[in-house]
């Protein structure tokens, strides 16, 4: 499968949680060179670019994990 037979469809327009058509297309580096999964920029989620057994699929699994939550850091005046 080509990378241009994995353009969005009319499903792909909004995020699949709240259904903003706020959403990015997150980059990789070093994984593939292009949009690996998709992020909505209003709940946070993400969610797969790649149908089910396209190889690039499995690669993504690790990113679409809900995220480690920053640490808090105690304001230090200057």
């Amino acid at each position: 499968m080509m990378d241009t037979d994995l353009e969005l469809t009319v499903d792909d327009t909004r995020c699949p949680s709240c259904f903003s058509t706020h959403f990015l297309g997150v980059e990789i580096f070093g994984v593939y060179d292009g949009v690996l999964y998709w992020e909505c920029g209003d709940c946070g989620l993400r969610w797969h670019r790649f149908p089910s057994g396209h190889y690039l699929r499995s690669r993504a699994d690790r990113y679409l994990a809900e995220p480690e939550p920053m640490p808090v850091r105690e304001h230090v005046p200057l």
